[in-house]
């Protein structure tokens, strides 16, 4: 995240020094800038080679349409790599030695649950009337905890619910006789649930304070993934503690994405039109800002709606994505830019009986755009009105959509 930041601020930066000229500075500050040149034309030349590499990627792939901005940029130094990999196999090293005078009867998941499967088998009287269902997510904490070093959502594809030790609670306490009524008695119904919410939900929320990056399509998807599953496969309810945190947590990391990731360089359209670094620059942070749009909005019926709306629509949306929309060269430009917008808004958010603040505002836009920019002496801008209009019926502006249709085409 970091890199991108800096690589986004150089980029402008640059651009606007050829804008303006470079500005004079004192002599003593000359050697300070020289050491900061070679920082930025390192910088340069790595962006340079990640982005040609992606771009060999998408050839050898033979991927069509692709948008500067849309890709990845997480790209990691091999050495960096290395050094994570080494920091982090001393850190399990260190773990397991925790459990080393651990004898492996308390040690292995299974093994432990086959003494109380065992009690429970023996005495079931007692094994309930003790809590002992209350108290085994306590004593397996410390030793699902220690298996949680070795699983990151973030970046694995390893599926933890596939595990052996979690397919030891999931089996926990299971007959193949078992009825309906005997499965809503056992006093071990929870086990799963209650070890997801202390343990599981916990270890998700700490990784991502420590690490999520609401830019990165391929993290938020993989957590948007575990937390549908978590909720509708293993009946963690959505109104509990460790959830509400959990969320809440995510819902600050997009806010900070939304003010720290996303930027709009204010070119005006005649800079746009000659400068193509200026143009390249904009259309990679609109599609990076849309990117990151797509991401909020794949959090639909996870975090609440109104915090959601609020972040999406009329921070995102109309601050920042509206404004790039405004200084589009042509109406095409614009028609392609406002059909990848609607294309990531969720269908719920249009089909309400009131049209939200932030998409009033891109319906102003593209209406404005019509009347005060286009040039209906070019019978290719004629073509595009229906379109236009298609689209201002789908963010549910059917009267606006049916204005432009009668006066413009």
């Amino acid at each position: 995240m970091k890199r991108r930041r800096q690589d986004r601020d150089d980029e402008y930066e640059e651009i606007s020094i050829g804008l303006r000229g470079p500005t004079p500075h004192p002599q003593e500050s000359i050697r300070g800038e020289e050491k900061e040149r070679e920082e930025k034309d390192k910088r340069a030349a790595e962006r340079k080679g990640r982005r040609t590499r992606r771009k060999k990627e998408r050839e050898d792939s033979n991927e069509k349409n692709h948008k500067e901005g849309l890709s990845t940029d997480d790209e990691e130094l091999e050495l960096d790599i290395q050094r994570f990999r080494t920091q982090k196999d001393g850190i399990l090293e260190g773990a397991i030695q925790v459990f080393e005078d651990v004898e492996e009867e308390f040690f292995e998941v299974e093994q432990l649950l086959g003494k109380f499967l065992l009690w429970k088998s023996e005495d079931f009287e007692a094994y309930r009337e003790s809590f002992v269902p209350l108290c085994i997510p306590k004593v397996l904490s410390p030793i699902v905890r220690l298996h949680l070093l070795h699983w990151d959502p973030l970046q694995d594809d390893s599926d933890i619910f596939r595990t052996n030790w979690m397919r030891s609670l999931i089996r926990f306490g299971f007959v193949p006789s078992e009825t309906r009524e005997s499965l809503s008695s056992d006093p071990d119904l929870n086990l799963v649930p209650s070890v997801n919410e202390k343990i599981i939900i916990p270890w998700i929320e700490r990784l991502v304070n420590a690490e999520y990056d609401p830019v990165s399509t391929k993290q938020t998807k993989k957590l948007v993934h575990l937390l549908r599953k978590l909720l509708s496969d293993y009946t963690v309810m959505n109104s509990s503690r460790q959830i509400h945190s959990l969320l809440k947590a995510i819902l600050k990391k997009l806010e900070s994405g939304t003010d720290r990731d996303v930027f709009i360089p204010m070119f005006d359209r005649g800079v746009l039109a000659k400068n193509s670094e200026a143009l390249l620059l904009a259309s990679r942070q609109f599609y990076g800002s849309l990117k990151l749009l797509d991401n909020i909005c794949s959090w639909t019926g996870l975090i609440d709606e109104k915090p959601l709306q609020t972040l999406a629509l009329d921070k995102l949306l109309a601050r920042y994505i509206v404004s790039s929309i405004r200084t589009t060269l042509d109406l095409q430009d614009t028609i392609d830019r406002a059909r990848d917008v609607v294309s990531v808004l969720p269908r719920v958010w249009l089909s309400g009986e009131e049209i939200p603040n932030g998409i009033k505002h891109l319906v102003r836009t593209l209406i404005l755009i019509v009347q005060e920019r286009t040039d209906f002496a070019l019978p290719n801008n004629k073509i595009q009105i229906p379109r236009i209009a298609a689209i201002l019926k789908t963010l549910g502006a059917a009267e606006e959509a049916n204005m432009i249709t009668l006066k413009y085409s």
